[in-house]
């Protein structure tokens, strides 16, 4: 009967790894935005739900720029020239621009024929006799002076320059730096470029191509040193997806070839190896299932959490190999230290269940993969394992060895060690810790710091501002919002002038509303006082009278022009940087319509939002992104520490309903404790500061510490004992390595893991063989 239950077992095993395996190849894509780390349930603000959506999934992220370097001024020139012409005939990128083109012909065109309404400069006072008179004067001046005026075309027919006024609005932050006629950064080590991609290039592998694509281009022209850096928002999706895919790869085939040294080392045994992988990879598996099937989704960062049940999961199968006799069946050896293991097993997973209930999706999926995990590696090791092991193996190597660091420590004096360890917490606290808590949102992002600053000085350089702090505004109609727009701007002007603003950019400055066109045009004179202002004013001057006989002309047309709207200009333009500016500053949502006004060098910011509140707008929101979602940071730690703090209350409960022995209780609960806090403190000496993933961390390190501990604890023979003490030892030289290992990840979130682990997990065992051990030194012979 116990055969065929077995061969039930093992059936059943199979069909659910090759289930998941399928499910896996077939249905499971990696996530690689923040979005799941955000609060669910509308409980972040709308506003910035919205940006941040727009930034990640909208306009501003298919913004891509470019940058060459390593190469000589003219060169790099050269090869700018090369790449735009490569690049404007790309079939996946709507625009492109370096700087030797500017507005292109037909929407100047159509801006110049529209300019009487659209300047800033078109008031009363342009067509009056003195400002004419002072206008003419200006442009003599102009053609006499050895400078070249750029629009000099345009003077005959625009003599007050409205043209230029409107073009001097749209470039509120100075235009990038040129050398060679194309754009350089200000230390001309680089040359730049800017281009705008379509729609269907968001998604992580049309973008990976589109970046593969580039390099090919690069390599056939042979620029010999010359590198193509290139960056954006919408490819920190792609890095991050191949960071977290490489990081994950590599750090997944290390730790699993450091684990299989160690158990071969361990047992001498390549078959316990192979075994030993068993309930490791299956309970990876059915996490991976698990957790897309109930999030319709995996994030890469959840995945990456994943490398940390190597270092967990294999202490099950460790337990039991050390624990097997020649003179016994495996059924018998693993049932001898279950209770044990399932206690172990309980406590853990209790301690990662709380993140089930969190509001954050990303630690609900967290939650999901560690708790499904430990308990798919904890029963197939129970049930599936003893049924396929063939080799009845024993620790391997001098027994005497093996235990010679627990008889260190078990003749080690306590208090003398309890003093060690609190060291650094004394030193923490004296030192007045400031920054115990790190809520950079950053720490999440598995792209690495270097990549971001690229992007940023790209930015800078390009003058593309940064997407992190801006207004929106918000209103029913395209041309209630133009007004709202419009009236928000004047007071920013203001603020400009106080020194609290350096400059900004809003869609006014590209279409006024209508009513203000009207304005305009009302203001207009009709063309006999035009004419008559006119000669009076070009008297004196050497000015042909018939000169500028084209600017009465467009002026009286202008009078019965109908206003531009936000449908009309988009009719009429080209694509190319005017209209991709315009789509970025003003769009139509679900409910209305919404505009971005780009802040550019804030330089109080408290001060500003305080203006801003003051000012009593209505739908108008400062979107202060990293500022914002660093806040919800905060509110994230909180949950996760109010999580814990029930999960260690739950473990605590499960502890004395099974272990049913105060002085054993304190002894499995009272050194991972103090190992926690002896973390802490040195990660605080070092200046790290606890994000979200340290704490989590710290909750891997209390059920790993509780596991030993349980072990530590166990009333069995010198034989088992001895059995225990080997596995003991294994399960922490195999965790410590693993998680020492992820600590030199260059992806944040697993340093953190990596880091806290295997800082605890070190602690906590020398602290359990500390309280445990000399308490039994008298009634075990072995030590």
């Amino acid at each position: 009967m116990m055969v065929n239950n077995n061969k039930l077992v093992v059936l059943a095993w199979i069909v659910i790894v090759l289930v998941s395996i399928f499910y896996i190849v077939g249905k499971v894509r990696i996530q690689s935005d923040l979005s799941a780390f955000f609060p669910a349930g509308g409980q972040m603000d709308r506003s910035l739900e919205q940006a941040i959506q727009q930034s990640q999934k909208g306009l501003a992220s298919r913004i891509i720029m470019l940058s060459l370097s390593g190469a000589t001024p003219q060169k790099l020139a050269e090869l700018n020239k090369a790449l735009f012409n490569y690049l404007e005939k790309h079939p996946d990128v709507v625009f492109v621009n370096n700087g030797e083109k500017g507005i292109s012909k037909q929407n100047r065109e159509l801006l110049f024929k529209y300019r009487f309404l659209l300047s800033p400069a078109a008031d009363e006072q342009t067509f009056s006799r003195p400002q004419l008179t002072f206008a003419f004067t200006e442009r003599l001046r102009e053609l006499d002076s050895m400078a070249p005026v750029l629009d000099k075309q345009y003077i005959p027919r625009d003599p007050v320059i409205l043209m230029r006024a409107y073009l001097q609005g749209l470039s509120a932050a100075n235009q990038p730096h040129r050398m060679n006629g194309v754009w350089f950064t200000e230390d001309e080590r680089q040359s730049v470029l800017l281009m705008y991609l379509h729609e269907h290039m968001q998604s992580n592998d049309k973008l990976g191509g589109f970046v593969q694509s580039l390099n090919a281009w690069l390599n056939q022209a042979q620029p010999g040193n010359v590198r193509l850096t290139v960056s954006g928002p919408g490819l920190f999706a792609y890095e991050s997806r191949r960071v977290i895919e490489q990081e994950t790869r590599l750090f997944s085939i290390v730790a699993s070839i450091v684990i299989m040294l160690i158990l071969y080392i361990a047992y001498r045994s390549a078959l316990i190896v192979f075994f030993a992988a068993i309930p490791l990879l299956t309970g990876l598996l059915v996490a991976t299932s698990v957790t897309h099937y109930l999030f319709e989704g995996l994030h890469g960062i959840t995945l990456a959490f994943g490398v940390i049940l190597l270092g967990i999961g294999i202490d099950y199968p460790i337990h039991f190999f050390s624990h097997l006799r020649h003179s016994q069946e495996a059924w018998k050896s693993i049932r001898r230290i279950w209770p044990t293991i399932l206690a172990g097993v309980i406590s853990s997973s209790l301690g990662f269940s709380v993140m089930v209930f969190s509001r954050f999706e990303g630690l609900q999926q967290l939650g999901v993969f560690a708790v499904t995990g430990l308990i798919v590696t904890a029963v197939v090791t129970r049930w599936v394992l003893p049924g396929l092991i063939m080799a009845r193996p024993r620790p391997a190597g001098n027994q005497q060895t093996v235990l010679l660091p627990y008889q260190i420590l078990a003749r080690a004096r306590l208090p003398l060690y309890m003093i060690v360890v609190f060291i650094p917490v004394i030193v923490f606290i004296t030192q007045g810790q400031t920054s115990l808590i790190d809520r950079n949102i950053r720490q999440l992002s598995p792209v690495p710091d270097q990549v971001y600053a690229r992007d940023r000085k790209l930015r800078q350089q390009l003058r593309v501002p940064d997407a992190n702090r801006f207004l929106m505004i918000e209103a029913d109609t395209s041309e209630a919002l133009l007004r709202k727009t419009e009236k928000l701007s004047r007071d920013l002007n203001k603020v400009r002038r106080q020194g609290m603003l350096g400059a900004y950019q809003s869609v006014i400055q590209i279409l006024p509303s209508k009513a203000t066109q009207l304005a305009r045009q009302s203001r207009l004179p009709t063309g006999g006082i035009l004419s008559r202002n006119m000669t009076e004013a070009l008297s004196g001057m050497p000015f042909k009278s018939t000169a500028f006989n084209g600017f009465i002309t467009d002026a009286e047309a202008s009078k019965e022009l109908h206003p531009l709207t936000y449908k009309s200009l988009v009719s009429q333009l080209d694509t190319g940087l005017l209209s991709l500016r315009l789509d970025l500053m003003m769009q139509k949502n679900y409910d209305g319509w919404v505009s971005y006004i780009q802040l550019h060098d804030v330089k109080q910011p408290a001060l500003f939002r305080q203006w801003l509140g003051n000012q009593q707008y209505s739908q108008v929101s400062l979107i202060d992104i990293a500022g914002t979602v660093n806040r919800l940071m905060s509110y994230y730690q909180r949950d996760v520490i109010e999580k814990s703090l029930y999960g260690l209350l739950l473990i605590v409960m499960v502890l004395v309903w099974t272990l049913k022995s105060g002085l054993r209780l304190v002894k499995v609960l009272l050194p991972v404790v103090l190992a926690i806090l002896f973390t802490i403190s040195v990660l605080g000496l070092f200046g790290v500061g606890l994000t979200l993933f340290h704490l989590v961390s710290l909750l891997l390190v209390l059920g790993i510490g509780i596991d030993y501990g349980l072990f530590m604890t166990r009333d069995e023979s010198d034989q088992d004992r001895n059995d225990t003490l080997h596995s003991l030892l294994v399960c922490v030289v195999s965790t410590i390595t693993v998680f020492s290992i992820i600590a030199f990840s260059d992806i944040l979130v697993l340093q953190a893991i990596g880091s806290t682990v295997a800082i605890g997990v070190l602690s906590s065992f020398v602290l359990s063989a500390l309280v445990v051990l000399p308490q039994n030194r008298n009634h075990n012979k072995s030590i």
